[in-house]
């Protein structure tokens, strides 16, 4: 990408190379979250096509996705012969060639619990189950009191994983609590970024203006608290606006081509610095995007740009391209791409088509590194008070058999967080038997 100056070219924009012998990290790994606002209903984005299918369609009437329309994964997965959801034919083609996996029935837990426990008042349960901004917080690590720091922040400041660096957790939300560290704070993107701060330039480290800026926000005053942390965080956006802005300035765009949406531009935009960071010498990054408006309680299905059908065909082409991108650029084996929502849909329809809020739903994680083309845990009973069903007027709101935790673990042990940092980084996990949910080579 950057031909045989690439280490002058990075030192003349001020980006370090890490104090590498060669410009090329060899061991640099990645996570990029893609957040689905509102709660995608897992019910309808995986369905099974054996004798469970019967069990779906009478409960789920007039959102029930017919056998033939489903797109049907190759082979059995886990046990279970499985549909995709015809909209996610990208997901599908992936999972075919077993660099995307599904995790099954996955929620926050506070430790292992049971439909009867939760029905008979005695479960230890997260904090307000189905309120979108609590369980939002709650996915991406807020543990209900005053801290407000996600998982990936928590790991990312651990001494076991000695990265250093500003941009180690970069994000388009300002709401991104996942990569919020108990001290570190995570850079924000625009896809429309400037290369300048007010009149000052970010990618000319010499410019005076820039300079003044920067000397202004060493000041320390040792009596003021609240000058001392302004003068903190206005020198840690400044530098990381700079470090950011002088990585866009030496990207290419991605050789393969992305489609037309907003969700399309923000992964074009990561597609584009991901070589960057890894010639430059980072080690280790995670990064987020938010997209979509899934809280589907009216019209979830058909072909409105509101519906679940639509947004879902949006995420699936997107993924799908990224990957490709990815793949061109050499980096499948480096970064690998996982979902994240707030919670599912109940498998009753709620009023005019639509589907309320619930509990356990069905992630998926995609990249070279992904021990792709299968399923990982057990599907729930998709019967109206059934066995899995924890809802007092059997709407169908399934207790989660793997938790948030086990499977962001998985993810942070694959990119060398130690036990320790794990540990730090998901407090509840000893909680749980299983500590790595093993889709990760």
């Amino acid at each position: 990408m950057f031909g045989g100056t690439a280490a002058a070219t990075l030192t003349a924009l001020g980006l370090s190379t890490r104090g590498t012998t060669q410009t090329i990290s060899r061991d640099y790994r990645a996570l990029v979250c893609i957040y689905l606002n509102g709660g995608n209903d897992g019910n309808n984005t995986l369905v099974p096509l054996d004798k469970g299918y019967l069990d779906y369609a009478r409960s789920r009437g007039s959102l029930a996705l017919s056998n033939a329309e489903l797109i049907q994964l190759p082979s059995s997965s886990n046990g279970r012969l499985l549909g995709l959801h015809p909209s996610c034919r990208e997901l599908a083609r992936l999972y075919d060639e077993k660099k995307l996996a599904f995790v099954l029935n996955t929620g926050p837990l506070i430790r292992p619990v049971t439909k009867e426990q939760v029905l008979g008042g005695t479960a230890d349960l997260p904090p307000a189950l189905f309120s979108h901004t609590d369980q939002s917080d709650v996915v991406q690590g807020w543990q209900g009191g005053d801290d407000q720091s996600g998982w990936a922040g928590r790991a990312l400041e651990s001494s076991s994983l000695d990265v250093g660096d500003l941009l180690k957790g970069i994000s388009n939300s300002q709401r991104a609590l996942l990569l919020k560290g108990q001290a570190y704070s995570p850079a924000f993107f625009d896809i429309n970024g400037s290369s300048k701060w007010g009149q000052a330039s970010l990618v000319n480290s010499s410019d005076p203006i820039f300079r003044a800026l920067r000397d202004l926000a060493a000041i320390k005053p040792n009596d003021n608290p609240y000058l001392a942390e302004y003068s903190r965080s206005l020198s840690t956006s400044l530098e990381q606006s700079a470090e950011l802005a002088r990585a866009i300035a030496t990207s290419s765009d991605p050789q393969t081509p992305f489609g037309a949406t907003s969700l399309d531009d923000k992964l074009r935009f990561l597609a584009k610095l991901l070589p960057v960071f890894k010639q430059t010498g980072y080690q280790r990054q995670v990064f987020m995007v938010d997209w979509g408006a899934f809280d589907t309680h009216t019209g979830q299905r058909g072909g409105d740009n509101l519906t679940q059908d639509y947004q879902l065909a949006v995420v699936s082409k997107a993924m799908g391209s990224f990957q490709a991108a990815l793949d061109v650029a050499g980096l499948s084996e480096n970064v690998t791409t996982f979902m994240m929502t707030e919670f599912s849909r109940t498998l009753m329809p709620a009023t005019s088509n639509g589907s309320d809020h619930a509990w356990g739903n069905h992630f998926w994680v995609m990249g070279g590194r992904v021990r792709g083309g299968t399923v990982y845990g057990q599907f729930p009973d998709l019967v109206l008070g059934g066995k899995d069903d924890c809802d007092d007027e059997k709407e169908g709101r399934f207790v989660p058999t793997i938790a948030t935790d086990q499977y962001g673990a998985t993810l942070l042990n694959w990119l060398g967080v130690s036990s320790q940092g794990i540990a730090r980084a998901f407090p509840n996990l000893g909680n749980f038997p299983i500590k790595d949910l093993g889709f990760m080579a």
